[in-house]
């Protein structure tokens, strides 16, 4: 008996189980099913489906793959629901329904709106009669709640108008603000009720019976036109005028992705009255609309014209080759990156002429010789001194310094870095190491927190640095086989300040022996873990990114947080030019070209260096050293946090 009694308890644990550890499923998306729909029938939250489909956050269309997760709910523990009898209801359509709200007020999907109602399903009319079987008792249509919104980062009239279902004239009618722009921080109503009958009948799925010819589908709130595009029209001027994002622009217009091309015809927004300016030469398409910092393409002169040469170890016909998908694979360090840099330098030159620039640039074949004999008979074989500015993207210091020295007044931009060009007339585009510590230690000494220094004795140099840069940071010295004294260590943490815990080291050993203590600590204490560069921090494999996480660990970087509208668009004009993906190098190339070329452009007839600009990669921030010597302090603050490894601090 008691063999069959345990029999029994194993099969019923067993059933359960099993319906607690159902298989990962897929689901189609139905027209007019609802996430919390899709979640019900499988007894799962819309959160868990999120989890495994983040795009099904921004929305779910008709067609969409979903995956299932396993449902945390046991099946034998739910009851069965009592049978309700269906009402069948008749419903005459008034002026400012909706299939969406006529289904959320009867209690059924939009499909099985239709299913019931086949009349509707190419539109929905004032006056129709509809019959629905429901179980729910169903009262008048409700008028939609206000709701208010703050305008965020990215977001457009279009990409509101969609995700409130209502058209852009009826978004500025609420809100009388953004008629001239929409701007960050703005704070938008949305109350339908405050619409009039006329301003709703046009947002609205609904339209009134007509006299003499067949209803049209109107189920998008949005209606377009067909533009054909005229000549110097650019994808960022016909996007601008569409009130819309690139890549909302995009997803309207896909043939644009392959480049605009004059007589095209593409769809604008029927509300938009085109006919103003969608060329804008001065606002070129790589210019971030939402920019921080000096837009460098309102003050140009364009009656200047200038000489620019690129000294690079190939020539015209290598580079061809070399550009090509695949080819440098073989080619060292040096040249890769100089091919890098030419292949966004040259995107960037054609930018610059877009925006009327007079240009004359050359490609220089350099030499390998650095003596001055051979340096000195290079200038004079390539007219090197008759360029305006030359740029040297990756050459040895020697190289850099020798040609500066017989090029007299011509300046030299390089992606290199050295103490050696003080004095010289070289312009250091990238940040040094160096630059990017020192840029770190003001922000932490700005904090006026208690610094702990986790120092490795070999490292004098950023010793003295941390010193010059900080007020009175206590040091901890590594010992030989890798340990510090985290004893004292803990001791020395403050309470109600923060701690910066500084790690200047990059033993792996070090980290994992440091972190341990001030993870447990961390809910006593505001600390926070810091580095002087990413290069330091040990591979995931070895210690975990949790940590960091955990400790919100601070560090420089030279690009932003996340990629800005500028990456994008050129990106996408790179894989047109060379049909595949930038490295970061010939991000360097575009940003450094097009950048020092404005600032040489500029009404004042002489070079701006002191505004602070920004691009698809780089922040240039210049400081003059001593000399024509100029350094970018473009750098970022980024740490880590729970949501991110790349959160902005500053």
């Amino acid at each position: 008996m008691n063999r069959i009694l345990c029999l029994c308890v194993m099969l019923l644990l067993g059933i359960q189980w099993s319906y607690s550890q159902e298989p990962e499923r897929k689901h189609i998306v139905k027209k007019g099913e609802s996430i919390l729909e899709i979640a019900n029938t499988y007894y799962v939250t819309p959160y868990d489906i999120f989890q495994l489909n983040p795009g099904a956050s921004d929305g779910i269309k008709e067609g969409m793959e979903l995956k299932i997760p396993k449902s945390k709910v046991n099946k034998t523990e739910i009851a069965t629901p009592e049978i309700q009898e269906l009402k069948k209801i008749t419903y005459k359509v008034k002026s400012g329904d909706t299939k969406y709200s006529l289904a959320k007020n009867f209690g059924i999907s939009i499909a099985e709106l239709e299913s019931q109602n086949p009349q509707i399903v190419p539109t929905l009319i004032a006056g129709q009669t509809l019959t629905v079987q429901t179980d729910k008792a169903i009262s008048s249509p409700s008028k939609p709640k206000s709701t208010t919104y703050v305008v965020k980062t990215g977001d457009t009239k279009f990409s509101l108008a969609e995700k409130f279902g209502m058209t852009i004239e009826q978004l500025e009618t609420l809100n009388p603000q953004t008629k001239k722009s929409l701007k960050v921080g703005q704070v938008l109503t949305f109350d339908q009720t405050k619409l009039k009958e006329s301003d709703t009948n046009t947002a609205s799925s609904v339209v009134n019976q007509p006299t003499k010819t067949a209803p049209t589908q109107v189920e998008q709130p949005q209606k377009y036109i067909s533009y054909t595009v005229k000549p110097k029209e650019t994808l960022y001027g016909l996007s601008k005028a569409a009130e819309m994002s690139i890549p909302e622009f995009l997803k309207l217009n896909p043939s644009l992705s392959n480049g605009v091309k004059i007589g095209e015809v593409i769809k604008m927004p029927a509300h938009i009255q085109v006919g103003g300016n969608t060329t804008y030469e001065t606002d070129p398409e790589y210019v971030n609309p939402n920019i921080k910092y000096t837009d460098l393409t309102k003050n140009l002169d364009k009656n200047q014209k200038k000489k620019v040469a690129f000294v690079l170890p190939f020539s015209k016909g290598e580079f061809k080759n070399l550009s090509k998908s695949g080819s440098t694979s073989t080619a060292d360090s040096l040249t890769k990156n100089n091919v890098a840099f030419y292949e966004g330098a040259s995107i960037a030159l054609d930018s610059l002429k877009n925006l009327g620039l007079s240009l004359d640039y050359e490609l220089v074949t350099s030499i390998k010789d650095t003596d001055s004999k051979s340096i000195k008979a290079f200038i004079k074989k390539s007219d090197l001194e008759d360029y305006q500015l030359v740029f040297l993207p990756y050459f040895d210091d020697q190289f850099v310094t020798t040609l500066d020295e017989y090029l007299n007044d011509s300046p030299i931009v390089t992606l290199t870095n050295s103490n050696a060009f003080q004095n010289k007339s070289i312009i250091e585009s990238v940040p040094s190491e160096e630059t990017q510590a020192k840029v770190l230690l003001k922000y932490i000494n700005s904090l006026n927190a208690n610094v702990l220094v986790i120092h490795d004795s070999d490292r004098v140099s950023n010793k003295t640095l941390i010193s010059s840069e900080l007020s009175n940071p206590t040091y901890f010295e590594i010992s030989g086989n890798g340990l510090v004294d985290n004893n004292k260590l803990i001791a020395s943490l403050k309470k109600d300040v923060k701690n910066i815990i500084l790690l200047n080291t990059n033993q792996t050993k070090v980290y994992l022996n440091v972190t341990t203590p001030l993870l447990a600590e961390s809910s006593k204490n505001f600390i926070q873990l810091a580095v002087l560069t990413q290069k330091d921090l040990p591979n995931e494999v070895e210690v975990s990114k949790m940590r960091y996480k955990v400790l919100n660990l601070l560090y420089p970087s030279l690009e932003p947080s996340e990629p800005n509208y500028a990456e994008r668009i050129f990106e996408l004009k790179y894989k047109q030019v060379f049909g595949s993906t930038p490295t970061l190098v010939s991000k360097y190339g575009f940003d450094t070209t097009f950048d020092t070329l404005l600032r040489y452009f500029q009404k004042e007839n002489q070079p701006n260096m002191k505004d602070v600009s920004e691009h698809s990669a780089l922040k240039f921030e210049y400081e003059k050293n001593s000399g024509e010597n100029y350094k970018n302090n473009g750098v970022y603050i980024l740490k880590f946090d729970s949501n991110s490894d790349r959160s902005k601090v500053k």
